[in-house]
């Protein structure tokens, strides 16, 4: 008897044990796909648990009360208005594309993060490879933007264009074996506004650098990363601080700096205007490009290097230059 009653007891043990286990399993992983109203519901029940990808598609607008936070894709896209919270993607790409204005909090990306709408307002965005925002008819409104250019194969370039006014906070480029690029194109559709690098503001940036580990090699021509800014048609660009404008890299030679201001003026502050070349690195390119040049006293534009055998320079083209001060230009 004894032996049977125990035999009894771990029968019934058994269904309650295998119950506790399947209760502790790891969730496994879903994907999310619905409209911005379910989201984080699935439709065959239970809730997204993050280890997936989430796409949302609205017929109208898109508001989202809540942070979204995937291990893939992040993809919301509507013909209306999209207003989210922080987005997080810790290995796949953010893409918001809407008809209307989008309002995020902070863009986290392990690829791509990609924002369109006709205005784009967003928080803090870091994306492990390439970043672009763009405005189609209206402004941008950005916090920093950070590309750590992790991709082996190609570069992660930060893309900003709008046909009205940019506004962004510092904006870098961790370039390391593959190229880095920075390109800002404000007030495409014409108006003639100031853009002040350094100055920040609604129609400004922070400090735009651009660096690279290692790169360049012994080609004479390649230059492993770069920074363009225009604004409009004819819109002005004032540098507020030649430390605004970073293309020298410590471990790489120094890359391409182009400041085209059209039709407008192209105004710089005193001090030094640098692609030199670091140590032993060789130097890189200046361009500047505007109907008028201004300086003031002390302002050094600099592409030199130590080294020889790499294509370097410095290429200003304009209608005006306006010297001041002193030692002038």
């Amino acid at each position: 008897m004894k032996n049977i009653k125990n035999r009894w007891l771990g029968i019934a043990i058994a269904p309650f044990a295998l119950a506790f286990l399947a209760m502790a399993q790891p969730a496994l992983a879903n994907d999310y796909s619905g409209n911005c109203a379910d989201f984080p519901n699935l439709p065959g029940g239970g809730t997204f648990d993050g280890n997936g990808t989430v796409t949302i598609t609205d017929t109208g607008s898109c508001t989202l009360g809540q942070s979204v936070t995937a291990s893939g894709d992040i993809s919301i896209t509507a013909p209306g208005s999209i207003t989210t919270q922080a987005l997080t993607s810790s290995g796949g790409n953010v893409t918001v594309d809407g008809g209307g204005s989008v309002i995020t909090g902070a863009v986290s990306s392990g690829l791509n993060t990609n924002l369109k709408g006709t205005s784009v307002t967003s928080g803090a965005i870091t994306s492990d490879w390439g970043v672009q925002v763009e405005a189609t008819s209206g402004t941008l409104t950005l916090n920093t933007v950070t590309s750590n250019n992790n991709n082996s194969s190609f570069g992660g370039n930060i893309l900003l264009t709008a046909t009205g006014n940019i506004g962004v906070g510092n904006v870098k480029n961790n370039g390391t074996t593959t190229t880095a690029g920075i390109e800002i194109r404000a007030n495409t559709g014409g108006a003639a506004t100031t853009f002040n690098i350094g100055g920040g503001g609604a129609n400004g940036s922070g400090i735009l650098n651009v660096s690279s580990t290692t790169g360049g090699g012994t080609n004479p021509y390649y230059m492993p990363n770069g920074i363009y800014v225009t604004n409009g048609a004819s819109g002005n660009i004032t540098v507020s601080s030649m430390a605004s404008l970073l293309v020298t890299s410590s471990g790489s030679r120094s890359g391409i700096l182009i400041l085209d201001a059209r039709n407008g003026t192209l105004t710089l502050p005193t001090g030094v205007l640098s692609s030199d070349g670091s140590g032993a690195n060789g130097a890189g390119l200046i361009t500047l490009l505007a109907g008028t040049i201004t300086t003031v006293n002390g302002t050094v534009i600099s592409a030199s290097q130590t080294t020889s055998g790499y294509q370097h320079g410095i290429n200003i083209a304009a209608t005006t230059i306006n010297l001041a001060g002193a030692t002038g230009l």
